[in-house]
Order: structure tokens, then sequence, then C-alpha cells
């Protein structure tokens, strides 16, 4: 590694200089002046391009920061249109639990969108101003001057090395070497050197402290700023803490009373769907021992009982009650009414055109007329009375 000059080392170098230029050994430091100067660049290169990175690390950490607070003001109008909600509702504990906890949440939000502002006032700004500062300050028009003066002093030397081995040689003397008063001549082209590397060391000094004290500084007054956030949403959280116990046990309760609501519920729900399915099978054997459906081939009915009759027969109900009720029927010009129950209720009129007739296989006074939505089931007093129907029915639809 090429030998570089320490800034104590360089003061006491120059002064020795000023103090006694012609015994002065600054002129053999001047390469570490030069190898400090290089490798001081490198470090501000490595330097700038860490703290352009912390720049845009923390312009991104406040844009998301603010983000965060938008998407935290919504989530505060959602829990406060809940607990609206269940203030209509009469629900007056679950809308206290959501409105209480928007309001922590919005004391909260507003604490971090303070310390968000508080990164970029306390950050940003400084380190901007660094970054701004190093193409301010001159120092690598410093760094350029610098050059041209070490290299003025290394072309002036030679030169005069030269020169002075050929006086010599005319004097017949041995001698190679620029001795003291070699330094002396120097002197001015040394002066002017010192001058300009004291200017570049003052401004990297200058640069140490902006990026040394000064932003460890900054960076303290942030951790500050944080110990507020947190030590003022602590304070936030524990004032809320005695509610928020209080909460949880009526929600328990709460939890168990809509659990016992539920279990009676699902028992309900399953006694209703063991009874439908019940009558479901039930109805399903009816249909399957009584045929479903339309048939091409229909009994005949009897010619001798007509094609018109008109009394009174069971029909059977179609609600989840299977019952049978009386209803006056009567079979006329093809066509079969049902009276109702009610006398204001017009009867219900079906074509027997479009109606299959269908025994009872199992009960001898019961028949089934099919038509084209619907099964109706109907019962007479007796057998004799049901072929009668029957036939009726049949008889009137082939008239």
């Amino acid at each position: 590694m090429p030998e570089r000059i320490s800034v104590s080392d360089f003061v006491v170098l120059t002064n020795e200089d000023l103090s006694s230029p012609g015994t002065s050994s600054f002129q053999s430091k001047m390469s570490d002046c030069r190898n400090t100067v290089s490798a001081v660049e490198e470090c501000l290169e490595m330097d700038n391009t860490t703290l352009q990175r912390m720049k845009k690390l923390l312009k991104a950490i406040h844009t998301s920061g603010l983000s965060h607070v938008e998407n935290k003001e919504q989530y505060i109008e959602i829990l406060e249109i809940f607990g609206n909600s269940h203030l209509t509702q009469d629900n007056n504990e679950i809308s206290t639990g959501f409105l209480n906890l928007a309001v922590f949440t919005r004391e909260v939000t507003a604490l971090f969108k303070n310390l968000v502002q508080n990164l970029n006032n306390i950050m940003a700004f400084p380190l901007e101003n660094v970054l701004k500062s190093e193409l301010r300050d001159g120092r690598l028009e410093l760094k350029k001057n610098m050059e041209k003066r070490w290299k003025d002093y290394d072309i002036k030397l030679g030169k005069l090395e030269k020169e002075r081995k050929e006086k010599t040689k005319q004097l017949g003397l041995i001698r190679t070497e620029v001795g003291p008063d070699g330094g002396e001549d120097m002197e001015r082209e040394r002066r002017i050197f010192q001058l300009q590397m004291c200017e570049y060391l003052l401004k990297i000094q200058e640069l140490k402290v902006r990026k040394g004290p000064d932003l460890l500084q900054s960076l303290i007054k942030y951790f500050q700023a944080q110990v507020s956030f947190f030590q003022d949403g602590l304070k936030a959280a524990e004032n809320l803490i005695p509610f928020i116990d209080k909460l949880a046990s009526s929600v328990h309760t709460m939890r168990v009373e809509q659990d016992e609501e539920v279990k009676q519920l699902t028992q309900l729900r399953d006694s209703l769907r063991l009874l439908l399915q019940v009558e479901g099978k039930e109805e399903y054997l009816n249909r399957k021992n009584s045929g479903n459906g339309y048939s091409i081939h229909q009994p005949q009915g009897n010619k001798k009982y007509g094609t018109e009759k008109s009394g009174f027969l069971l029909k059977k109900s179609d609600g989840i009650r299977k019952v049978w009720q009386k209803r006056k029927c009567g079979v006329k010009f093809g066509c079969l009414t049902i009276s109702h129950s009610t006398i204001n209720r017009p009867p219900a009129k079906l074509n027997l055109l479009t109606c299959q007739v269908r025994p009872d296989p199992e009960d001898k006074r019961t028949f089934d007329l099919v038509s084209h939505n619907r099964t109706y089931h109907f019962q007479a007093e007796d057998e004799q009375e049901c072929m009668i129907w029957m036939s009726v029915l049949q008889n009137s639809k082939e008239e």
C-alpha cells in the first residue's frame, strides 16, 4: 500500500519546512501527500455512493410511511362505520368497542405521521445538503490545482537537477543530487504546493464533520423522536387497557350467548331437515308405487256413469303437514273444478285433457290425478264411489 501522510504529520513537516527550508525533509514526503489525496478521493467516492443510497431509502421510507398513514385513516373510517352501524342496532357494547378502538388508532396514527415527518425533516434535508455541498465546495478544483503544482514542482526539480549536474561536470566535481541549496531554490514551489494541500485538507475536514458528527447528531435527534413516539403510543395504550379488559370479558359473554343461539338453531334445522326427508321418502314411495308422470296406456272408464258428476271428495294438502281436506268437486265439459275452503275464492279448474287418472294400489278409495305440473291426491267415501269418480273423469277426458 502506498505511503500516506496524516494531517498532524503534514502540519509538523510543513512547520519544520517553514522554519528551516534547507534542512527540511518535506520534499521527500510530497509523494505521500499525493498518495493521501488519491486515497481520500477514493473513500469520498464510496461515501458518496453510500449517502446517495441512504437518501433513496429515506425517501422510500417517507413515501411508504405517508401511504401507511393514508391506509390507516381509511381503516379508522371503517371502524367508525362499524361502530355506528351497531349503535343503530342497539348493540351498545359492541358499538363502543369499535368507536374507542377507532379513537385509539387515530391517536397512534397521528403520532406515526409526526414520526414520518420528523424523519424527513431531521434526516432527509441535512443529507441532501451534504450531497449538494460536495458540488459547491470546489474540492475537485483544489485537487486539480494541487496535482498541477506537484507536477510543476517535479518538472522544475528535474530541470534544476539537470542544470546542477551539468555545472558540477564542468567544474569537475562529483555531485549527483540536489543539496540544501536545491531545497532553498524550490522553496516557493513547495509553499504553493503546501498551500494547495492545506486548502484541500480543510475542505476534507469540513466534509468529514458533515458526514460524521453532524450526520450522527441528526440520527440522535431522530432517535429521540422515535423514543417520544413509543412513549406517547404506550401512554395511549395504557389509557385504553382498562376499557379493553372490560370489553374482552363482555365479548366472551356475548360469544357464549351467540354460540348457544347457534346451537339451538342448528338443532332446529336438523329436525326440520329430518322431517322433510321422511316425508319426501314417503311421497317418493307413493309415487313409485302408483307410477310417475304420464302413461300411454290409460284405464278405460265405465261408460254407464257418464261424463258429468258433482259431489264431495277428500283432497290431501300440499303443505308440510299432509292432511285430508273435504272439497266440493265437479266434472263437466272435460274439466274438473275444485272448490277452496273459503267461499270467496274461485274454484280451481283443471283441463282433464292434459291430466291422467291413476288408482292407488294400496287404498281402493284413493286415486291420483296427474297434471303437467302437479299431482292431486283424492279419496272417496268408499271403493264404489272412487270407481265412479275415476270413470267419470276418464269419460269426460275422452269426450
